[in-house]
């Protein structure tokens, strides 16, 4: 299999003309520059494999096209798989398949630039149309004639306008119903004109006489023709076609073109005149008249090889290609077949001869070929010259099976090579006139174009060719495979190479593969042979610098032949294809930062050495110690662990004095090293994207995405995490460590070389930040997300620390703004405000003024920092956003929000903006209140707001909002409770106001609190006169918590206890035990409040009735709370029928008084009360 000197050449010359195809040129970065005029700009590659709807191809043209969102690109075929040859803009509207999209002219190469893209027609779902002449959209509107209820299936471009002296194409369109129908589209100056043409007959048969007595008995009334039946419509149907010449001897003036067109069971040729009327359809032919495959025989797909295709007149040596299902005779099994029949003239279908040979092809396809997903065909075939190739989908898996066929003579004579299976779905197949007689065989995929070489059937391979396949032939595993065609590609047989891999994806599958390239990839990578004449006398320096070079070299190699023998496409959506690119391009990675070690090893040999002793013996014996020169090989062959001596190195600085001139050489040149690393694998990345366009993935469209005018651009391509792997950020944090150990804690007067060392390792320091933010940057591609956020905070916050040291005094330090810069950069949006307040909020407002959508970030933060809030309303102020983007920014900080109500009222407004104004400032605080009912703190903030507003307005104190209300009496209660509770609850008012860390009590808990300290409450507050809130509130508490009782339909006067100490019998344990505690806290919160006035009701007992014992009666808090008028929401709802309904059931005396033996001597009285309570309310 050794290479020949015509090998080595053809190779060299191969690759040095497709080194001058364009590529997309990249900055430092990786990111996707702009492109000259008549290129595409601001294109985002897609993520994964492109949708197969979105695919289409034109062989003949030579070119290819995707549609991407809202834009067409086209790609030329074969040429590069991006960027795009052109890219047209499509209405943000409509729905476009990718057959529905039909190229007029083929990409024009414009001398050494890339070449400009196809003019094309487009027709969309709705029957709308649009032109791009030269690249320029122009919509159509829908042609006044366009068929009602007919969506587009397909659009070929057929001939030239058929008026004379007129410029224009035409256009067949088929629909999903299988109808045909033309387009005829003319150009005046800058203006198109769009014309749509009758639907083309389903049955041969009808002259043209008879078609015009046709339409004129369509045109009388009462004369309408009858609707042909469903099965001669069924017949007819059109699933895909063909343009050809058309035939001589039709029609008087000839006819404009001809149409192949065929389904499951029909074969038509239809005939279309020079003029603007339908097309005749000549014949039309069934399946089983013309190939003999059984009765479940299915037409795949047709193709007409003839010598004289370009001639106006048909060929004798003319044939048909039949691709069908048929019983297989060798096997006897359904499969795909190819059938070559006699086509002597056009105006008759093909001859069947009786003696027909068919070969197989391929495997049996799905039942429905014709609609997979989107009308997508399973089954491709095409022809050149001698050859011929099909495609066809396997029925029992997503596979395709590819097969060359040789066309030789006699006609009849087929002979099939072997069947390559392809693992990535197939949308088109070319057979282009390159590399020989048999032609070039290109397959589309959703993945992208890729060539497959196929050996023609019967040639006679010899010489190296016959070599290289005997040995080809006993090749096993995936792994030889590989090995064997990556020789063959280095050697310049890249067309032996590629079809070795077609063969190796068709015997192993694409998982196998794929295992089998990552083991050669890390064999590439950990390869190291000193052995042999080339290294006899070369010294380990000389010996590490040239074998790092040659991994470098050789994996550029690999990538190049993964890349074009089509590696990748092969996989098709293979699990963890993803992973396997970003780990080929992480060993190119690695070599390279491998590599830039090396140079700083020539500079510093023995700290480099002494690094590289410490890391071996971590992972060797000490009775197992190599030389140094062992040492230092050993390490270098490894690239894959050289991250290590970021680590091992980051020690060096603290081995010499502290403060000393050597201590910051060292710290400034462990710096360097650690950005020199990450600088060079993210540059080799930059290059991996730069070569090989399609390798990474691209970033989601939502990470591209930036907010600041000077914010870094985004990449091209996402790598692997090696670069922001635990290992590396450990070692770039010593780094950082024992650089902020050398440094002072601020700039010292009188000592000019001390301040200048100090800028020296700051400097470092912020290249080496920018680097591994570049590096992250590049890993995760969304500068916002979590471990992109992590690692900018960290590094910004170190590079902070250690500008502050440049300043002589601390407190009249004006900023980081070294690290203000590079928050920019990175767009960390807290850096940014934060820093730009301290030291320049003018920088802050022009960002804000240049960038619309850093303002909500801008705002968010600022709301975020009580500091910050003076300067969120200056920005407020000078940049307002909309009323709904406002809203949504204040809804977390409604303390801020009802600020802005009033923030524009003064003494001269109006009374009705200040009543307004007030009403809604109460709204937003009834509002928080509900929705903050679990942050004490707030709610008894808004509670008090909610009341201010309503004694502005002229109202009650009291929210309306009953829920609000009962919110704002427990916030009440709890805070009594702090006051008067016992010594673990009891607080200071201030503390109270301060409290945010205590939860808020439930109603239940609420009543249990308030039990065990009303009685000395209302003694302090009688004394005081203050004790009304506290009876309201109780009387509130008390309809709440029987409220809820009610609601869980318990019966309230079962679990009432009757007798001292003792249970209700209804009492049990679980949630009804729990009920009865709640019963027994409302019996214990009313004998409580009796109490309270224990010297009240002993006067009364004495008194005689007259209207001073009924004011005095009057006065009780028992009274108080029985009379108490609440909301309706607010107020318990008792069982009718009840004496006493409309007071609270648990204050019975009945059960009060049984249960409560110091109650007992005043239920005379309070028997009084009760009736004059009852009296009153129902009043």
């Amino acid at each position: 299999m050794a290479a020949t000197a015509f090998d080595l050449l053809r190779s060299v010359r191969r690759r040095s003309r497709e080194a001058g195809q364009p590529f997309e040129p990249t900055d430092k970065s990786g990111t996707c520059l702009p492109r000259s005029e008549g290129h595409a700009q601001d294109v985002t590659r897609t993520r994964g494999p492109i949708r197969s709807s979105a695919v289409g191809f034109d062989s003949n043209l030579g070119v290819w096209w995707q549609i991407l969102d809202s834009e067409l690109l086209f790609f030329a075929m074969p040429g590069p798989q991006w960027p795009p040859c052109s890219v047209l803009p499509l209405p943000a509207d409509v729905s476009l398949s990718a057959r529905c999209v039909a190229p007029l002219t083929a990409p024009i190469q414009q001398g050494p630039h890339a070449p400009r893209g196809p003019s094309a027609v487009a027709i969309f779902a709705d029957m709308r149309v649009a032109m791009f002449p030269q690249g320029n959209r122009v919509d159509l509107p829908r042609p006044s004639g366009a068929l009602l209820g007919q969506t587009p299936s397909f659009m070929l471009p057929a001939a030239s306008h058929p008026v004379q002296g007129v410029i224009g194409v035409v256009l067949v369109v088929g629909t999903r119903a299988g109808r045909l129908f033309t387009l005829f589209i003319k150009q005046n100056n800058q203006e198109f004109e769009i014309e749509t043409g009758s639907m083309w007959p389903c049955s041969p048969g009808l002259s043209s006489f008879q078609r015009l007595i046709k339409r004129v008995r369509r045109s009388l009334p009462g004369m309408e023709e009858p609707a042909p039946p469903i099965a001669q419509e069924v017949s007819g149907l059109v699933h895909h076609a063909k343009v050809l010449p058309p035939p001589s001897g039709i029609g008087r003036a000839g006819a404009l073109f001809a149409l192949l067109a065929w389904s499951d069971e029909q074969l038509s040729l239809y005939v279309h005149p020079r003029s603007t009327e339908a097309a005749d359809l000549l014949w039309t032919a069934n399946i089983s008249q013309l190939v003999a495959g059984g009765p479940s025989s299915r037409l795949l797909s047709v193709h007409c090889c003839a010598s004289g295709e370009a001639d106006s007149n048909a060929s004798s040596e003319e044939a048909l290609l039949l691709l069908y299902t048929g019983q297989d005779q060798e096997f006897a099994r359904q499969s795909s077949l190819l059938a070559r029949l006699p086509w002597p003239s056009r105006a008759a279908p093909p001859l069947a001869s009786e003696i027909q040979q068919s070969i197989t092809v391929g495997p049996l396809p799905p039942p429905e070929h014709h609609a997979l997903g989107n009308d997508l065909p399973i089954a491709f075939l095409t022809a050149f010259g001698e050859g011929a190739v099909t495609a066809v989908k396997d029925g029992r898996s997503d596979r395709y099976a590819v097969c060359m066929v040789r066309l030789a003579d006699p006609p009849a004579a087929l002979r099939a090579g072997e069947q390559q299976l392809v693992d990535a779905d197939i949308v088109g197949l070319a057979l282009l006139p390159e590399g020989g007689a048999s032609g070039q065989v290109q397959v589309l995929t959703p993945h992208g174009l890729l060539s497959c070489p196929q050996e023609m059937p019967g040639d006679d391979a010899s010489g190296a060719n016959a070599c290289a396949e005997q040995e080809a032939k006993s090749l096993s595993t995936p792994d030889t495979f590989v090995q064997v065609a990556h020789e063959l590609y280095i050697t310049g047989r890249e067309d032996q190479s590629t079809s070795l891999c077609a063969r190796a994806f068709s015997q192993h599958g694409a998982q196998a593969m794929l295992a089998a390239v990552e083991r050669h990839t890390k064999h590439l990578l950990e390869d190291w042979q000193t052995s042999g004449p080339r290294w006899v006398g070369v010294s380990i320096d000389a010996i590490t610098r040239h074998m790092l070079y040659d991994k470098a070299r050789d994996l550029e190699r690999w990538l190049c032949f993964l890349d074009e023998a089509g590696f990748w496409m092969r996989m098709g959506s293979a699990p963890n294809i993803v992973t396997a690119q970003q780990n080929v391009a992480e060993a190119c990675e690695r070599v390279a930062a491998c590599s830039k070690l090396r140079e700083f090893h020539d500079r510093a040999p023995e700290v480099f050495c002494s690094a590289i002793h410490r890391i071996s013996q971590e992972t060797t014996d000490e009775n197992d110690a190599d030389s140094v020169e062992a040492q230092m090989q050993k390490f270098y062959s490894h690239p894959a662990e050289c991250d290590r001596l970021l680590t091992s190195l980051a020690e060096y600085p603290r081995t010499l004095p502290l403060g000393s001139g050597g201590a910051y050489d060292a710290v400034l040149f462990v710096a360097n090293v650690a950005t020199g690393f990450l600088e060079a694998a993210v540059e080799r990345r930059n290059q991996i994207l730069t070569s090989h366009p399609t390798l990474l993935p691209p970033p989601e469209p939502d990470q591209t995405r930036r907010y600041l005018p000077n914010a870094i651009p985004p990449v091209a391509g996402v790598g692997s995490s090696w670069l922001v792997s635990p290992s590396i950020l450990k070692a770039l944090e010593q780094v950082w460590l024992v650089s902020l150990e050398v440094l002072p804690c601020r700039s010292m007067p009188g000592l000019p070389l001390l301040d200048a060392q100090t800028l020296r390792v700051v400097d470092g320091l912020q290249k080496l930040c920018r680097s591994i933010l570049r590096a992250a940057h590049a890993t995760c591609a969304d500068l916002h997300c979590t471990v992109m956020a992590q690692i900018r905070r960290d590094s910004l916050r170190q590079l902070a620390e250690a500008e502050t040291c440049l300043a002589e005094d601390p407190a009249a330090f004006s900023g980081p703004q070294r690290a203000l810069m590079l928050a920019e950069e990175f767009e960390d949006f807290e850096a940014v405000v934060m820093m730009s307040a301290i030291s320049n909020v003018h920088r802050l407002e022009e960002h804000m003024e240049k960038s619309e959508p850093f303002r909500a970030h801008a705002f968010a933060h600022c709301l975020r920092h009580a500091q910050l809030h003076p300067l969120f309303f200056r920005l407020l102020r000078l940049f307002p956003p909309r009323s709904e983007v406002l809203d949504e920014l204040l809804r977390p900080y409604p303390e801020i929000q009802w600020t802005l109500s009033i923030r524009n009222l003064n003494e001269s407004c109006s009374s009705e903006k200040w009543m307004q104004a007030l009403q809604d400032v109460g709204s937003l605080a009834q509002k928080t209140v509900l929705d903050h009912r679990c942050n004490v703190k707030k709610r008894n903030i808004f509670v008090a707001l909610a009341s201010i507003s309503s004694v502005a307005m002229g109202r009650n104190s009291q929210p309306e909002d009953p829920a609000v209300a009962d919110l704002a009496s427990i916030g009440r209660l709890q805070r009594l409770c702090h006051r008067f509770g016992n010594a673990a609850t009891r607080m200071s008012e201030e503390d109270q106001f301060q409290e945010t860390s205590r939860s808020a009590m439930s109603e239940r808990e609420c009543l249990s609190a308030l039990c065990d300290c009303v009685h000395e409450a209302l003694v302090e507050l009688c004394e005081q006169g203050a004790e009304t809130q506290l009876l309201v509130d109780a009387a509130r508490l008390v309809r709440l918590v029987e409220r809820g009782l009610t609601e869980k339909r318990v019966d309230l006067t079962a679990l009432l206890p009757r007798e001292p100490s003792v249970a209700s019998p209804a009492a049990g344990a679980g949630s009804l035990n729990q009920d009865a505690v709640v019963v027994g806290n409302l019996q214990k919160l009313w004998a409580e409040v009796i109490m309270a006035d224990a010297a009240l009701w002993k006067q009364l007992l004495t008194h005689s009735p007259d209207d001073k014992r009924d004011a005095l009666v009057a006065g009780s808090g028992f009274y108080r709370m029985l009379t108490w008028r609440g909301s309706e929401k607010a107020v318990s709802i008792v069982a009718a029928g009840s004496p006493t309904s409309s007071l609270p059931r648990s204050a019975g005396l009945d059960e009060l008084c049984g249960s409560r033996p110091e109650l007992r001597p005043f239920q005379p009285v309070l028997r009084v009360a009760e009736m004059q309570a009852s009296a009153a309310k129902a009043a």
